[in-house]
């Protein structure tokens, strides 16, 4: 991961062993890759004057984080929904990104 820290991860998914870290790492790489491949470009292309990605990209990637380790099953009982900061993220439509 190079946009996202394993500790921001854990709050997000309110997580506070360890036993879950090599998990939620491969969550975090998963999820700033499909972040570049929703947004059709780079995250390093994203970052801004202060060396950061802009807040609401953050926590976006956080939020797919907590959506693909809450559904890490195969079959779930709970239907999945089309995430709502991913959506805000979309190339076609205005965003702070």
């Amino acid at each position: 991961m190079k946009y996202v820290v394993l500790e921001d991860i854990k709050r997000q998914v309110v997580q506070d062993s360890d036993v879950d870290d090599i998990i939620l790492t491969t969550i975090g790489d998963a999820a700033e890759d499909a972040t570049e491949r929703h947004l059709g470009r780079p995250l390093s292309d994203c970052i801004g004057s202060d060396g950061q990605l802009p807040p609401a990209l953050r926590q976006a990637i956080l939020m797919l984080c907590s959506t693909l380790y809450n559904d890490r099953e195969s079959q779930t009982h709970t239907q999945s929904h089309v995430n709502p900061a991913y959506e805000a993220l979309r190339p076609d439509r205005k965003s702070v990104v």
